[in-house]
């Protein structure tokens, strides 16, 4: 295992494209209160969800310790699992929202032939540096999109480290273990944030962060990802991306 190293530059894309287009997500300024608002947008019938179905996988079980996320279906079906219960939404559900602490995960209900689009958004922290926000989402489906495009297994420690600074933890524990929750999101700073980041795990990648200023104040506040806030890094970044481009093409 080793950090990861994008292969891909989509920092300002919007509509972020990933997995070859399966899966579109439209950055739409969030109301007040709230930390972000995408329009998320599952092409069902593409090949790449198609084979992503047929193995049965689901995303992973995590929770959320400081925020609450909110979804609003606007066509298609979504299953959204809490606390072991699955409930499928439509659009007539209105806006569901899923207050802090509670494990949980979503994802296109099976059978369902129309695109599932969704807005997705969560509450604002202003109390918590690291949250689940637009920086966070860019990063979290830029690597999965570099991991599933070329072939690569998920590597936990990254996952752990990027998890950690979008207030998102795994679900490592069962539901009703005591402390269970506490259990979980220590391990997820102790694996993610401390071991990670002294690996060379870094949560924001200057390749896939919009906001990368933004991303380097955050890093800015914990002693463990300060040293990943070079505010150059962008630039070097998008340089490098456009230098092999002129090459391929060249060639």
């Amino acid at each position: 295992m080793a950090p990861c190293v994008p292969k891909t530059f989509t920092a300002g894309q919007n509509p972020l494209i990933v997995f070859e287009g399966a899966l579109e997500i439209n950055n739409i300024t969030p109301p007040k209160g709230r930390s972000f608002l995408f329009r998320v947008t599952f092409h069902v019938n593409h090949p790449r969800l198609k084979a992503i179905a047929a193995t049965g996988k689901k995303p992973p079980l995590h929770f959320h310790p400081y925020q609450a996320e909110f979804f609003k279906v606007i066509s298609g079906k979504v299953t959204v699992e809490v606390e072991g219960a699955e409930r499928v939404l439509s659009a007539e559900s209105g806006e569901v929202s899923i207050e802090p602490g509670p494990y949980h995960r979503l994802w296109p209900t099976p059978g369902s032939e129309e695109n599932l689009i969704f807005d997705l958004s969560a509450s604002e922290a202003p109390d918590v540096p690291l949250i689940v926000d637009q920086s966070f989402f860019e990063n979290w489906y830029g690597y999965q999109n570099d991991v599933l495009l070329n072939g690569e297994k998920l590597d936990i420690i990254q996952v752990m480290n990027m998890f950690d600074a979008g207030d998102s933890y795994l679900a490592l524990f069962p539901r009703w273990l005591p402390f269970g929750r506490a259990l979980a999101q220590l391990t997820g700073i102790v694996i993610g944030r401390w071991f990670g980041s002294l690996l060379g795990y870094k949560p924001f990648h200057p390749e896939w962060t919009t906001d990368w200023l933004g991303a380097c104040d955050k890093m800015e506040q914990s002693i463990f990802y300060k040293r990943f806030a070079d505010r150059r890094a962008q630039d070097v970044a998008r340089k490098r991306f456009v230098d092999s481009s002129s090459s391929s093409k060249s060639d």
